[in-house]
């Protein structure tokens, strides 16, 4: 009996060993990572004098860079804001959900487009990442969505409301058509 005590009360602290020694997180994996993106919305354009309103799409790609700086990711949002001229419009830092990178949750993000029109969103992003045999980073996709809560077009002669999609996926810095 003695030596099965000393058993089970081994293979209790392997396990508990285990269970704390496994890391909560992934080691980062999304630092230093862009994305190329597209929104594509389902909305509405409202007058706010008149409260007349017209079905409007509307779709804008953009970029996202995603450094890590404990315990946050600081992200970063470039929009084409005039033909060829790429901005940063936006910059944040936010935490992902539950120790885990595939989720930021209720992300807002800003984006301008050209002549000054801009639209402001919430949205949840579910990120797939894919990782070689030793656990690096190799690529992910991203895929969110959520709704357009604000959006200012033609000087704000014209407002915008709706439902937005964005997806898209990481890509190596080369091949972004502006230098960070």
């Amino acid at each position: 009996m003695k030596k099965l005590n000393v058993l089970l009360s081994a293979f209790v602290a392997l396990a508990l060993l285990l269970v704390f020694s496994t890391p909560s997180a992934k080691a980062q994996l999304l630092n230093d990572v862009w994305f190329k993106l597209k929104l594509s919305t389902k909305g509405y354009l409202v007058d706010p004098g008149t409260g007349d309103y017209s079905k409007q799409n509307f779709s804008e790609s953009f970029y996202m860079h995603l450094v890590f700086n404990d315990p946050d990711y600081n992200i970063d949002v470039y929009t084409e804001t005039a033909p060829d001229t790429w901005t940063n419009v936006y910059n944040t830092s936010e935490s992902t959900i539950a120790a885990n990178e595939n989720f930021f949750s209720d992300l807002y993000l800003y984006l301008e487009g050209d002549g000054g029109d801009y639209i402001e969103i919430y949205h949840t992003p579910f990120i797939a990442i894919k990782t070689d045999s030793l656990g690096a980073f190799v690529k992910a996709k991203y895929k969110g969505v959520g709704e357009v809560f604000f959006g200012e077009f033609d000087n704000g002669a014209q407002e915008y409301y709706g439902y937005a999609q964005i997806n898209g996926k990481s890509i190596d810095a080369s091949k972004l058509p502006f230098t960070p």
